[in-house]
């Protein structure tokens, strides 16, 4: 997988020439903090484009072996990153025909407890409480599964829990107790670097999905 920003590149502006059809679109409730969304894909399958309401795009091609994704002031490259952890890279996995829950995981006793849902249905919130009680964390937001022997298998993902504002003060006791993801965005996170919390990095077999 190739991830380019910065100018458009060839391959992308050849692509978005290409004739449009949206395949999803996603409005925010009233409220939300999260901007919304709209999924295009271009020509027969060439490509796709993910695009959101604050301005961050990103060109995916068929294969999903080449990304380029850019955006505008005020949010900077971390907010692109931001995106690009966590539903980018699971529209990616998916395109690979990668497995992937929405869903954040847990390691006990040796296995994966996954916790699915929608957006908002406490996922995070569920696998932070657990991590700040000794649990390690294998993944957040988005869980890609692996098949052996017949049985599924989670693979470790980024090393983080994002949280908004809320769940910290309901975890932490104040909203300001963990840094914000970046200055432009008011989302939070745990590192899972030990200290705190700690991160799951091996594969396990899959125990029990809530």
């Amino acid at each position: 997988m190739w991830f380019e920003d910065g100018p458009e590149p060839d391959w992308a502006r050849e692509l978005l020439a290409l004739p449009a059809l949206i395949l999803s679109h996603r409005s925010e409730p009233a409220g939300s903090a999260d901007p919304s969304f709209i999924l295009t894909q271009h020509g027969n399958v060439e490509g796709f484009q993910l695009s959101y309401s604050d301005g961050t795009r990103f060109v995916v091609d068929a294969t999903a072996a080449h990304i380029w994704g850019t955006f505008h002031p005020p949010l900077t490259a971390e907010d692109m990153a931001t995106y690009f952890l966590g539903p980018v890279l699971g529209f990616v996995l998916r395109r690979r025909n990668r497995t992937c829950l929405h869903a954040s995981g847990v390691e006990i006793q040796g296995r994966a407890v996954c916790f699915c849902g929608d957006a908002g249905s406490g996922k995070s919130t569920a696998a932070a409480e657990l991590a700040l009680r000794g649990l390690p964390v294998l993944a957040e937001d988005i869980v890609a599964l692996e098949e052996n022997g017949g049985q599924f298998y989670t693979v470790p993902g980024y090393p983080r829990v994002c949280l908004w504002p809320e769940s910290v003060r309901m975890l932490l006791g104040r909203e300001d107790a963990l840094p914000q993801l970046t200055p432009a965005w008011e989302k939070c996170y745990l590192e899972l670097d030990g200290k705190r919390a700690r991160f799951s990095q091996a594969k396990l077999p899959i125990g029990i999905l809530y």
